[in-house]
């Protein structure tokens, strides 16, 4: 019953770093063809800054409150006759925990003021403002990695070296050193 615990963990947490890893491909991907997106002026509805509190449910009593804040910049513009309504300002817009970096973003835009707006070609609606940005692919794949190997490293350290699959086992020493306890693999490969 432990076993099948650890192996459900391992593979529910395995499952949400590779999402993660998904995801950071998607968005660099995406990223890197934004650049090269046509662009239309657009012009730029409104522009704010929103302040939103981290967590506030599992805050302890007395802890400090935490905030992340967003620029949120609503702009229009028209591709082919018809007009849209975008919000997107790069391709993983990600809040910051700096609120004056996210009102140097917001100080971009002025209300009514042109904007250009680079729009996905095969879907219009998709656009951003800055094409190009990567800078929350980092952490999408940083985070997806870990959410991959610290689990397998803790179920193999709770649930032993018995837990490791045979193939990995026998691979692991033959490339790294002498063939051990491969004599109680086959017992554990019906298993």
């Amino acid at each position: 019953m432990r076993r099948v615990a650890l192996y459900v963990t391992l593979v529910l947490f395995n499952a949400c770093g590779l999402l993660l890893i998904s995801a950071a491909i998607q968005q660099y991907v995406t990223a890197d063809a934004s650049v090269r997106w046509p662009t239309v002026e657009g012009k730029v509805l409104s522009v704010k800054v929103v302040e939103q509190e981290n967590q506030p449910h599992s805050r302890k009593r007395g802890e400090p409150i935490r905030y992340t804040y967003h620029a949120e910049v609503e702009y229009e513009y028209s591709v082919g006759g018809e007009t849209y309504r975008g919000q997107r300002i790069t391709v993983g817009d990600y809040g910051t925990d700096d609120r004056q970096r996210a009102e140097d973003i917001a100080m971009q835009f002025q209300p009514g003021g042109p904007v250009t707006v680079f729009y996905d070609p095969a879907a219009p609606k998709s656009a951003l403002l800055r094409p190009g940005n990567t800078d929350g692919v980092a952490t999408l794949l940083i985070m997806g990695i870990l959410f991959m190997v610290i689990p397998a490293g803790l179920v193999i350290a709770v649930g032993g070296r018995e837990l490791v699959p045979l193939w990995i086992r026998v691979w692991w020493s033959m490339r790294f050193g002498k063939l051990r306890n491969v004599e109680a693999a086959p017992q554990e490969a019906a298993v």
